[in-house]
């Protein structure tokens, strides 16, 4: 999706609110079906993840999990395309399901259910009819600043409870590092300098109070981000250096594959083309030899017709009488008409 406001799709159920991402689509039935799992268990929430994505240690598909159980489970919710609300559990915590004006306004509601929701369950994305993952394209500075101030709200509520806060900051930190990275790479250059600015700021402050659990992070990600932390200059370095470079690889990796498919698109309709011209061509053959079929019982059907013709006229008849006379009486009667 292109720099927008994004708006929440909602639908109020009996007992539930089912709320999804805009590009993910799922029937009425298999909602039905997510609201059967949630009556049977006891369901707090049931988040649809989207594929081919990890799942942390302790969680399947379709199997309950106590979510304030392991603080790792948050690590899911940039994945979660989707998930259906007990709206007990939305009432009796007071949550706000409508989302505000930000690029991801779900992220804040789903921190809450992590941290605070009992009984859930995670099922797959191949429940879905469609899921288009929500890339983003940014070039407003203004919009991109939305995920900022959504997780500075998510810092806010979880520091209402210090006990809180120390079992869930670190995977606070590592979960905030993977979404700004990410959307770093789909910023227009001036928005990603701004932006990583922001986050030089953001993380530098982050390890003076320390926020930041190292051994949440890859070693790529422990390198980047002290340095990022504790270099200004390497904010320029870094976004020139590395993020634009692989954003100017994934431009030429997707017009790689816009003309592969363009290719195999023009491949598949000369194929078709081909395919109906055979066909075009072995319906006329058929059909010329039917009609050469036809034209030749017919031709067998004349010449039948005149030697029946033939045969009954007058002329024939005489003649199958006299062949039958024998030759001496034909010379006889010969020699007598000459004599005449």
């Amino acid at each position: 999706m292109s720099t927008q406001i994004v708006k929440m799709k909602i639908m109020e159920l009996d007992n539930y609110y089912f709320i999804a991402r805009p590009c993910v689509d799922v029937a009425d039935q298999k909602v039905q079906e997510l609201v059967e799992k949630a009556d049977e268990h006891d369901l707090d929430f049931v988040g649809i993840v989207y594929e081919n994505v990890g799942l942390p240690e302790g969680v399947t598909y379709d199997k309950e999990l106590f979510l304030g159980k392991d603080p790792a489970y948050v690590m899911l919710v940039r994945n979660i395309g989707a998930g259906l609300y007990s709206k007990g559990f939305i009432e009796k915590k007071h949550l706000e399901i409508g989302g505000s004006d930000e690029l991801f306004p779900d992220i804040y509601l789903l921190w809450q259910v992590f941290t605070s929701a009992g009984r859930a369950m995670c099922v797959s994305a191949a429940i879905c009819e469609k899921v288009y993952r929500d890339t983003v394209w940014i070039d407003d500075s203004q919009i991109a600043f939305t995920v900022n101030r959504a997780y500075d709200r998510i810092k806010d509520m979880l520091m209402t409870d210090w006990e809180v806060w120390q079992k869930w900051k670190g995977y606070y930190s590592s979960q905030r590092w993977v979404c700004y990275y990410e959307l770093l790479h789909w910023m227009t250059e001036d928005v990603g300098w701004e932006f990583a600015e922001r986050m030089a700021v953001e993380f530098h402050r982050s390890y003076e109070n320390d926020e930041i659990d190292e051994k949440l992070f890859s070693l790529e990600e422990r390198s980047n981000l002290y340095i990022l932390a504790k270099d200004p200059g390497y904010v320029k370095r870094f976004y020139l250096g590395k993020v634009v470079l692989d954003k100017r690889v994934y431009d030429c990796k997707n017009k790689v594959n816009d003309l592969e498919k363009v290719v195999a698109e023009k491949d598949r309709m000369m194929q078709a083309q081909r395919k109906s011209y055979e066909q075009r061509l072995a319906k006329k053959q058929a059909e010329h030899e039917k009609m050469c079929s036809r034209l030749e019982q017919q031709r067998l059907l004349e010449l039948e017709q005149q030697k029946q013709k033939y045969e009954s006229s007058v002329t024939f008849k005489a003649g199958r009488v006299i062949m039958f006379i024998p030759s001496g009486i034909k010379r006889l009667v010969f020699r007598m008409m000459k004599k005449e």
